[in-house]
């Protein structure tokens, strides 16, 4: 497993070395590169990003390799078709299966988070779902969500604001953790979580003009 940037040398030359390297680690196997829309774009291609490609596409075609290796190629899809259509023609048709995945929507996120807390021993305050389907509904429409990676780091940040409600509590956490049946991450928690979120995912610019010339038409 490479990022397609590992593949790329800091000179000319060692990009070659770096294929030929790791495509020899997985003959018989499978070679992952994530990241691949970084061999390439519409507008920036390379030397080194070239060599990469011309290089896999030679390795490909090796007896060693050919119908024995796997390789993988994985990336968002809007800049993998953006790659995919701007470099080598006989390294794009040499990749012949596509798998899409879906983006995880709120309801995917809840589950997740349901698990995570669950694996751990802890639980989700009921009155806590309503707002984590509503805030993620939103929140998933901004630019840059990332799904299981924005839902894996907003469980950290979640137990990090349950952590800090109970150190606020002083002498009173003890107290309130001997109430909890099981440890739970409640609504103070899940709100201020995605609090959190949201200032790391601004509203789309448009939005926020929108919003402004809405409240100037109402002084109006």
């Amino acid at each position: 497993e490479k990022a397609a940037l590992q593949l790329q040398g800091e000179y000319l030359g060692t990009t070659k070395k770096n294929v030929d390297e790791t495509m020899a680690a997985g003959v018989g196997g499978m070679v992952f590169i994530d990241e691949a829309y970084n061999l390439g774009s519409s507008r920036q291609h390379s030397l080194y990003q070239k060599e990469a490609v011309d290089q896999l596409t030679f390795c490909m075609t090796e007896d060693k390799h050919r119908d024995r290796t796997v390789v993988v190629l994985a990336g968002y899809e809007r800049e993998m078709d953006d790659m995919m259509s701007s470099v080598n023609p006989g390294f794009s048709s040499r990749f012949v299966t596509r798998l899409e995945f879906p983006e995880w929507d709120e309801v995917d996120v809840l589950d997740y988070l349901e698990q995570r807390a669950s694996k751990k021993g802890h639980k989700l305050a009921e009155n806590a779902k309503p707002l984590l389907l509503s805030g993620f509904a939103e929140i998933r429409k901004r630019p840059g969500w990332a799904s299981a990676r924005d839902a894996g780091r907003f469980f950290d940040d979640l137990s990090g604001c349950r952590t800090v409600r109970l150190a606020a509590l002083g002498e009173e956490s003890a107290a309130k953790l001997a109430e909890e049946a099981s440890p739970t991450y409640t609504k103070e928690d899940a709100k201020q979580a995605l609090a959190n979120l949201e200032k790391r995912r601004a509203k789309p610019i448009y939005e926020k003009k929108r919003a402004t010339l809405s409240r100037e038409e109402e002084e109006e």
